[in-house]
């Protein structure tokens, strides 16, 4: 019984360190930003999409640019986000879990031709 309640012990306490390590992690800051005016990349990461690869697409809206900021920036808001950077064509903004506090980066592209924001988020 002993035996079991120190093995028991042991593995609560690694898992919680690899927790630790996980928010820490997540906390470091990735590369952002634009990448010859584009989003960048997703580089093998299962916690990483991007619309202009497979997988999501690019939110599109109706609007004058101005306006469709605006009404990201508040959803953002409602959301709970915090923006980190926004300009013309571009913003930055990022989530926190309140658990652990990992941190996920949301980046925006507008393409006012196409009448679309691109997004990443990892």
């Amino acid at each position: 019984m002993k035996l079991v309640l120190i093995t028991f012990g042991t593995a609560i306490v690694l898992l919680f360190i690899w927790f630790l390590f996980l928010a820490y992690q997540s906390k470091t800051a990735p590369k952002l930003g634009l990448v010859n005016g584009q989003l960048a990349v997703c580089i093998q990461s299962s916690n990483c999409v991007n619309s202009a690869e497979a997988g999501l697409e690019p939110i599109a809206f109706t609007d004058a640019p101005a306006r469709a900021w605006i009404n990201m920036r508040q959803t953002l808001d409602v959301l709970g986000a915090t923006v980190e950077q926004h300009t013309d064509n571009y913003l930055w903004a990022t989530f926190s879990s309140p658990l652990f506090g990992y941190v996920d980066d949301v980046e925006l592209l507008m393409e006012p031709d196409q009448q679309r924001l691109q997004i990443r988020s990892a």
